[in-house]
């Protein structure tokens, strides 16, 4: 291992960890592709007509203002936590918050993408399909 890397992890404690250091990450890595393959599911099922997928598309729009306008409040408080983690606790452990702030809002955003996709394509399988269909379609989402 290069200097500057040990020195790197030793400043944030990381070799004490040991092996978790690679296998949190890869866990990680595996729930998201597993997410992706589950919105790809989602994606690839019938939207339904003209008619249901405008008013999707108005319900997607309005979740994603809500969650724009919610993340803009948030984002004061996540300034304030930055700064007293930072000069309370350490910088490093500060840039992790936000990092994971960061990371929440994604999460966030593409969960909202994809709960609002999926509800037009819940509603057009429960329509031409049935319930029992309609019901792998929202499970999916719920997963999500």
């Amino acid at each position: 291992m290069p200097p500057r890397l040990k020195k790197l992890l030793s400043y944030w404690r990381i070799q004490e960890m040991g092996g978790l250091v690679y296998l949190i990450p890869a866990i990680g890595l595996v729930g998201l592709a597993y997410a992706l393959f589950l919105a790809a599911r989602v994606r690839k099922a019938d939207p339904g007509t003209e008619r249901m997928q405008e008013i999707s598309g108005h319900i997607h729009e309005g979740a994603l203002a809500f969650l724009t306008s919610e993340y803009k409040i948030l984002a004061i408080f996540v300034a304030v936590f930055f700064l007293v983690i930072g000069f309370a606790i350490s910088w490093p452990t500060a840039v992790c918050f936000i990092v994971g702030a960061l990371f929440s809002v994604l999460a966030g955003f593409l969960g909202m993408t994809v709960a609002t996709r999926a509800n037009v394509r819940t509603a057009n399988a429960a329509r031409t399909s049935g319930m029992n269909k309609s019901r792998k379609v929202k499970e999916i989402k719920s997963f999500i």
